[in-house]
């Protein structure tokens, strides 16, 4: 069995995905400006051993945005969303910024073990801060259609399914709803995103928690960088799989190899 519908959670309408098939439960959080559509690969697999569910967090796909979006409040979303569903979490895996939601229901034991794949880090900036700064806040915020057409080249390494063919109408789209929520998002990319202040009192503390995590990581990713993952990993003594030809959209250049991974810590 399995459901689409919505929630009531603090003041926000969360949309949210389900599985009820009798399978341990995995719980998969969404990015920066995404929707829980992200694994729509993995959902097509009818032979994993687990069941999904995710949701999309207020200001992305067809949840509400009431709040002030912040890393924070969606870590608290994602908290009352496991409780008020009564929800048995066995894995929880977060992509790019959806890490920082991870590491947090992890570490509040909302969940029995977490896999971060290209998540967001606090050594992300260390290669060249200023050019790096810069070059994320226009793919995360572009001003213009040929910066937008910029970021979504380079979340992909492959041209899987013809993604790169399709590129100047999917940068047309992209850039109109980057338009529109420019103001919701503000706040959790200048503030939180791109501020080391936040990268070192808040996100690194999350890094530094006593359990143990898997890291995923896309060996050609512009932008979660290999290196800055080696760095968690060699510094935490967090086990990496690096996957080869894969750029920062890994659920969609290799969703198998993921699944692998994760139903080999089930």
């Amino acid at each position: 069995m399995q459901a689409n519908k919505k929630i009531q959670v603090k003041n926000e309408e969360i949309f949210y995905f389900l599985e009820e098939n009798n399978r341990p439960k995995v719980l998969f959080l969404h990015g920066f400006n995404s929707s829980h559509n992200f694994i729509f690969q993995l959902r097509k697999n009818k032979n994993r051993k687990y069941d999904i569910i995710t949701f999309d967090f207020p200001g992305c796909g067809q949840s509400t945005s009431n709040g002030d979006i912040s890393v924070e409040y969606y870590q608290k979303i994602a908290r009352e969303f496991i409780k008020t569903l009564n929800l048995k979490i066995e894995i929880v895996v977060g992509h790019s910024l959806g890490a920082t939601i991870a590491l947090d229901v992890f570490k509040e034991k909302l969940a029995k073990k977490a896999v971060l794949v290209a998540p967001l880090n606090p050594y992300i900036f260390e290669h060249d801060l200023e050019n790096e700064l810069k070059k994320l806040g226009l793919w995360l915020l572009p001003k213009n259609l040929e910066q937008a057409k910029n970021s979504l080249a380079n979340l992909v390494y492959e041209n899987k399914f013809g993604y790169k063919n399709n590129l100047a109408e999917n940068a047309t789209k992209f850039f109109r709803a980057v338009e529109k929520k420019e103001g919701v998002f503000s706040n959790i990319v200048f503030n939180q995103i791109l501020n080391l202040n936040w990268h070192k009192n808040v996100l690194l503390p999350l890094y530094k928690q006593k359990n143990n995590y898997l890291l995923i990581a896309g060996v050609k990713d512009n932008f979660v960088s290999l290196k800055s993952l080696e760095k968690v990993a060699i510094i935490f003594g967090q086990k990496i799989i690096k996957l080869e030809n894969t750029g920062h959209a890994i659920f969609f250049e290799k969703s198998e190899e993921v699944n692998a991974e994760i139903e080999k810590i089930l």
